[in-house]
């Protein structure tokens, strides 16, 4: 079953650096969590105490980085499931090389299991690169090796189920980064919409029979299969006498997993030549569903902004897939919050009471807070991944040289990939305006909130599709591209606070910590609706700065994102100054601006336009203002140039 294949992609991935380099990467996070962990619970206290005090804290450390441990494994295996499996048989069909895979002496199952084996392991081998480190530690005790060993079984099927998900969206994909970002979409539908749809169940939130039903037969079956959801259930089930408890959640999770995993394997292998050969001859969808027809402006002087904001590969990037998950998170938020709306109609006080518990309507306003908080970082994400792709995937499709072949200047076509790349998430804005609508609705003095918040989405998804378009300009990869624009925005947006924590615990709380907020991108999003519902106390003066110095932050980074990305365009398009002005040249000839000094006006035709005749000129002037540097082809060869050949 893995044959040729299976060794190849084993022999190709040990050769790349890149998995040394994420390697090291998960190495040094973890390393970094353990000394953080350490400060957190040793920090201000002596060594000289009791030895029954110093062993409970050496049990208490433990306990805490093996849980901080366990949630950073599952979540590098989700995050790295997509990116290196979803690429497999989508990357081969961009490449066109699977045809030859067709054609070999190889089954349907030795491609595609070949394949996932391949990109199993080197998951796996990104994952055991902290196992080294969770040694060292347990030298501290504090934990029972039943609770490791279900650690690793969980992370283990965890990692067959995305990437055998990965797989299953690669074989309906046709470019690696379409399939990369649809497995990611899947991937948080499948496990955020069950938490929200229970969160609002049992809250009492929602209450309808249906529901019940619903969370029977599909929410309940997916939150056993979610590890985030069990991993408190398994690590508290499986230290001291309650390790019975723990294995039948750990059984559980790993036969759904299983189960699904399964499913996306035999689908992926069935279906893998049949979907090839049908995309091969399926012609453009003629959209004759629509209901409405298709508004477009007409093409004017800017085509490069109309290409990529009204052409149809703008507007089915995700696919019907990624429709259908963009679907599935927007009413998973939108149903929640409509019926809280409903319930909240009748109320219209903010702030809290006597008593001071939040009235319902601030109650509502802290919802939207967090809701809208995680819909915009979604945002955020779509959207550098997009515009990480935009230019590497003119590379990749053969098409850039056309383009910086063409008039257009760098300000044109990096100025709409930026647009094209925020336009593409138009329905996502729609998903935010519905909510901020409703807090409206229930409290008008929110409007004046909502220009702050429009202008720090706006300001957040420029720099965002600024720095995607920056790295898809200079790399050759969509994937690197990707990569490198999600590690950046993650590590600014959030994961920055990670390597600030012991500087926020060596202070001791003595104040000034919030200023490390301002680049939290939810911190950003959520907190003018945080302030509005609860008022801006005394104690909050630091937030709100925060606040502020954050937008101001974000605003010159999307300027000199912005200004960087146009500026180095001409440098990493290979595009010359001269190529340029020639460029600029042959447009004023197009439109008849201005006079050439390589034409002669005599002889244009009738109607202005230029003729063969002026292109001959064209080049001639050009060959005689840049005299070749090298002899001739000939000359060379002989040894002889003009001057030296004998009379």
């Amino acid at each position: 079953m893995l044959g040729p294949i299976f060794s190849f992609e084993l022999l190709t991935a040990s050769r790349r650096t890149r998995y040394f380099v994420v390697r090291g990467l998960y190495g040094a996070i973890l390393a970094a969590a353990l000394f953080l962990v350490w400060m957190s619970v040793f920090h201000g206290r002596s060594w000289s105490g009791q030895q029954s005090n110093a062993i409970a804290l050496s049990a208490r450390f433990m306990a805490g980085f093996f849980q901080t441990f366990s949630v950073m494994q599952l979540l590098a295996a989700v995050v790295l499931g997509p990116a290196v499996a979803a690429g497999t048989i989508a990357g081969e069909r961009e490449r066109r090389t699977i045809e030859y895979l067709f054609t070999a002496n190889l089954g349907n199952a030795e491609i595609v299991l070949s394949k996932l084996a391949a990109r199993f392991l080197q998951i796996m081998l990104i994952l055991l690169a902290g196992l080294p480190i969770l040694a060292v530690a347990m030298l501290q005790g504090g934990i029972a090796p039943e609770a490791l060993l279900a650690v690793y079984v969980v992370t283990f099927s965890t990692v067959v189920c995305v990437a055998t998900l990965s797989i299953a969206v690669s074989v309906w994909s046709a470019r690696a980064r379409d399939a990369v970002i649809r497995a990611y979409l899947v991937i948080l539908v499948l496990l955020i919409v069950p938490m929200i749809v229970a969160a609002f169940t049992l809250s009492g939130t929602l209450s309808f029979s249906w529901l019940d039903v619903l969370m029977d037969y599909a929410i309940d079956p997916l939150l056993a299969s979610n590890p985030f959801w069990k991993l408190s259930d398994i690590i508290s089930g499986t230290s001291g006498t309650a390790i019975s408890t723990g294995w039948s959640a750990v059984e559980v999770l790993v036969r759904n997993q299983m189960i699904f995993a399964l499913v996306c394997a035999v689908y992926a292998t069935l279906a893998v030549r049949r979907v090839h050969v049908r995309q091969m001859g399926r012609a453009k969808a003629n959209h004759k569903w629509l209901i409405l027809p298709r508004l477009r402006p007409s093409l004017g002087n800017k085509p490069m902004l109309w290409k990529e904001l009204f052409a149809g590969e703008a507007s089915s990037r995700l696919g019907a897939i990624g429709r259908i998950a963009i679907c599935l998170l927007a009413a998973s938020v939108l149903i929640p919050l409509g019926w809280q709306f409903i319930e909240t109609l009748d109320n219209s006080s903010t702030g809290r009471n006597a008593q001071g518990i939040l009235h319902p309507v601030s109650q509502y306003l802290i919802m939207t807070a967090m809701l809208g908080s995680a819909v915009s970082c979604g945002i955020f994400i779509l959207i550098g991944a997009r515009a990480a792709c935009s230019i590497t995937s003119e590379k990749e499709r053969d098409c850039w040289q056309s383009l910086i072949s063409t008039p257009l200047t760098g300000m044109e076509i990096v100025q709409a990939k930026i647009l094209g790349s925020i336009y593409a998430l138009r329905y996502l804005f729609g998903v935010l305006f519905i909510m901020w609508s409703m807090v409206v609705i229930l409290s008008p003095g929110f409007v004046f909130i909502v220009p702050v918040l429009l202008f720090t989405l706006l300001v957040i998804s420029i720099a965002m599709a600024s720095l995607g378009t920056l790295f898809s300009l200079r790399m050759k990869s969509s994937l690197w591209a990707m990569a490198a624009t999600l590690g950046i925005s993650f590590f600014v947006g959030g994961g920055y606070l990670f390597c600030c924590m012991p500087v926020m615990i060596a202070g001791g709380g003595r104040g000034g910590e919030e200023i490390m907020l301002a680049p939290l991108i939810p911190f950003l999003m959520a907190a003018p609706v945080v302030f509005y519902a609860e008022g801006v106390s005394h104690g909050a003066g630091g937030a709100l700065a925060a606040n502020v110095f954050g937008v101001i932050g974000y605003t010159v980074t999307a300027i000199v994102l912005y200004a960087s990305a146009i500026g180095s365009f001409d440098l990493f398009s290979g595009r010359s100054e001269n190529t340029t002005s020639s460029a600029h040249l042959w447009q004023e000839h197009s439109t008849g601006a201005g006079k050439s000094p390589f034409v002669n006006s005599d002889s244009r035709d009738a109607s202005g336009d230029i003729t063969m005749d002026d292109v001959l000129d064209m080049i001639q002037a050009t060959r005689d203002r840049q005299p070749s540097q090298f002899p001739h082809p000939h000359e060379q060869h002989s040894g002889l140039t003009e001057d030296a050949s004998p009379k």
